[in-house]
């Protein structure tokens, strides 16, 4: 197997020189404005050190004196994570024995947090009703306070003190009642 690819990685290089050399006397044409070689994604795996050998065998045009140099770019590009909306999109939702353990803690997360949902949905429900329910209460037992307060004021009324009391043989004072005055004595 690494005989392949050891093939394979001399008959790349080999194709490259040739490619390069052929661009390499070719003038560049009206408009057509250098851009530095950017190594060639291989097919087959190579280690760092390997693609460093390869970059540096490769044969670059070069630039012609009279236009700018542009800056080249770093050779060696991290690979970007994906997104999370493309994690979302590329989601296998076919669930078997030997990925379920994989996605167990997610499903019991979003189970946790539907279970809580749904429980503060009957809570809120439930506190709605006992907010009516004690509405309801309140506006009784106010009506029986301004209905008590009524006829107590009505009851506190001189002539009605007046009937309640005649039944029981006590009657109202014609005369003005008598003020006492305490009188001091000197103890000398």
């Amino acid at each position: 197997m690494t005989n392949i690819k050891q093939l394979t990685k001399i008959a790349m290089m080999q194709k490259e020189e040739e490619e390069s050399k052929a661009n390499k006397n070719k003038p560049l044409g009206k408009g057509e404005d250098f851009i530095p070689h950017a190594p060639i994604a291989n097919t087959y795996k190579t280690s760092r050190k390997e693609q460093s050998t390869i970059r540096t065998e490769k044969n670059v045009r070069e630039v012609p004196k009279n236009t700018p140099s542009q800056k080249e770019e770093p050779a060696e590009q991290k690979p970007k994570k994906p997104s999370i909306f493309k994690k979302m999109h590329d989601f296998n939702f076919y669930i078997n024995k030997e990925n379920a353990p994989k996605h167990l803690p997610f499903i019991l997360y979003t189970t946790l947090w539907i279970m809580l949902y749904i429980a503060n949905h009957h809570y809120g429900e439930k506190t709605l009703l006992q907010i009516n329910h004690m509405n309801k209460d309140m506006k009784d037992l106010k009506a029986d306070y301004y209905t008590s307060n009524a006829e107590l004021s009505n009851k506190s009324i001189q002539s009605q003190v007046l009937k309640m009391v005649d039944t029981i043989g006590l009657k109202e004072l014609r005369t003005p009642p008598h003020r006492l005055k305490l009188i001091k004595e000197d103890e000398h």
